[in-house]
């Protein structure tokens, strides 16, 4: 594969693609870092990625690098992981981050995919928000009675009313 298309893929990814030297430092912050995190690669490229991370892992980042290693031990190499992630202007948001490693000109590098898992959450927070006042609106009727059934017909959940007619 040739220079230009790599960055071409880099540039384009829709996800967050992130190049971590050894020593913690950045060697590739993608657009898509750019969105999520606020900051020109200019910014970054250099410094140590726990910049991009709130308390506690920022401060104990330096300490699981050395670690690995030291160790060998892949806490999060090779998995999917979800972290926090802070923002230049401060705020914390979530992602799932995975973690590659590999070898060039004899150094380890390390290579994250950032997937932003913001619009996940609140995806998730709507809908239970929405289940609680369906099931406010369920309980509050008391002259009917509602029950929910699976397939073989045993009853999982009744409402107020189904409670007082039996």
């Amino acid at each position: 594969m040739n220079d230009d298309l790599l960055q071409a893929v880099v540039d384009t990814a829709i996800d967050g693609l992130i190049l971590i030297e050894a020593d913690g430092r950045i060697a590739l912050f993608n657009t898509a870092c750019e969105r999520l995190f606020g900051y020109t690669p200019a910014e970054v490229l250099g410094r140590n990625v726990s910049m991009l991370m709130p308390e506690p892992d920022r401060s104990a980042h330096d300490g699981y690098l050395r670690h690995h290693l030291t160790t060998g031990e892949k806490r999060i190499i090779g998995i999917g992981r979800e972290v926090m992630g802070r923002r230049k202007d401060g705020t914390v948001f979530p992602f799932e981050l995975a973690v590659g490693a590999y070898s060039r000109d004899g150094r380890q590098m390390f290579v994250g995919v950032i997937h932003d898992l913001t619009k996940y959450r609140l995806s998730l927070q709507q809908q239970r928000e929405s289940e609680a006042r369906f099931r406010l609106l369920v309980d509050s009727i008391t002259d009917y009675a509602i029950f929910l059934m699976d397939a073989e017909g045993m009853v999982l959940t009744w409402n107020t009313g189904a409670q007082n007619l039996t």
